[in-house]
């Protein structure tokens, strides 16, 4: 369609929205601008009329509402304020009563509490160390009866060892006996014998101031190196005889052991032997922490110690400084000395007569 619009024809639906009225121009009545104002100061004046000023009563009537409503939300605003304060001391105040008392009630039953489980662990360290003392008891008790069983047999071996030095010691020096020892074997032939002959060591000969005899001869003395000191053999044409003074005193050792260990028979008697300690019937009685003697006897158990580290060696010690010697004072110069006098020479009788004996 054209956007031409032709007059005398009518308006379409969809253009009829834009249509406003139009007035004629005023002839009798005034124009529209002057009645929209007049419209304007009516309705001002009777705003003016609304705002009128409020009385005296009405002021005190409104003070008095207004007194009362501040006074209200005062209390309100004021008992919550005062609420809230008291309720925050309260519980501020009622913390700090209940954490004392907490306090004293927990380290209360905390003491006592603790004092139980120590007097427990106490009273089990106290039987485990008895047990321990026990056990010692009983194995030093066995090895001492052992000791005092193998006493005498060591008693006999120390003086049979002892004999056997001195005996040795003294052949060693020189067998100044050797002619009992001959006699002694000599006496063991048989009788009838004429052609003897006796052996002995270099070490005896010197001792051997005479030859033996027999029936008023003498016999011939041969010296034997493969002989000991105190050793003999004697030869005939049908026997030998041998003494040996360790044999004769093998044998004699052996009868005196007998005797040595029948003197000692009864040791160790009933008083020498320990009491035995009867620790099953005293049963340990429970410690007491009110005198004071818990901390003494309880102690913790100790840990197990590591092994010890081997000690480093000592390094040597610095020595010492040698202190600055004071400078010497001036000495006087010294006299001469006399020419000290030659000292007599000892006598030989006196030392002979001084020496010891």
């Amino acid at each position: 369609m054209s956007d031409v619009k032709k007059f005398g024809h009518p308006i379409a639906a969809e253009d009829a929205e834009s249509v406003r009225p139009w007035r004629l121009p005023f002839w009798t009545e005034p124009p529209e601008w002057q009645a929209e104002k007049e419209q304007q100061e009516a309705q001002a004046e009777d705003v003016e009329e609304a705002l009128s000023l409020p009385t005296a009563e009405e002021l005190e009537s409104i003070r008095r509402e207004a007194y009362n409503a501040g006074l209200e939300q005062g209390l309100v605003e004021g008992r919550q304020q005062g609420h809230q304060q008291g309720f925050e001391q309260g519980r501020q105040q009622g913390h700090e009563q209940g954490f004392a008392k907490g306090e004293q009630e927990g380290r209360s039953a905390g003491f006592t509490s603790g004092e139980a489980q120590g007097l427990e662990a106490g009273q089990a360290t106290i039987d485990k160390r008895v047990r321990e003392l026990e056990q010692v008891i009983s194995q030093l008790k066995a090895e001492l009866l052992q000791r005092d069983r193998q006493l005498p047999e060591v008693l006999a071996a120390i003086v049979q060892h002892t004999c056997q030095q001195v005996v040795a010691a003294e052949l060693h020096t020189g067998a100044e006996n050797i002619e009992q020892y001959v006699n002694a074997a000599l006496q063991q032939l048989p009788l009838g014998k004429d052609s003897i002959t006796v052996f002995i060591s270099a070490t005896d000969e010197k001792h051997l101031q005479q030859p033996p005899q027999v029936r008023g001869r003498l016999l011939e003395v041969v010296v034997d190196p493969a002989l000991g000191p105190g050793e003999c053999r004697v030869e005939t044409e049908q026997s030998l005889v041998t003494y040996q003074l360790s044999e004769h005193l093998e044998q004699q050792l052996q009868q005196l052991k007998p005797l040595l260990l029948e003197a000692v028979a009864g040791f160790p008697s009933e008083d020498e032997l320990l009491p035995e300690l009867d620790l099953s019937e005293s049963e340990p009685q429970p410690l007491d922490a009110s005198d004071g003697t818990l901390d003494d006897a309880v102690e913790p158990e100790p840990e197990p110690e590591p092994e010890p580290e081997p000690e480093p060696e000592p390094e040597p010690e610095p020595e010492p400084e040698p202190e600055p010697e004071p400078e010497p004072e001036p000495e006087p110069e010294p006299e001469p000395e006399p020419e000290p006098e030659p000292e007599p020479e000892p006598d030989q009788d006196n030392e002979s007569d001084h020496a010891p004996q």
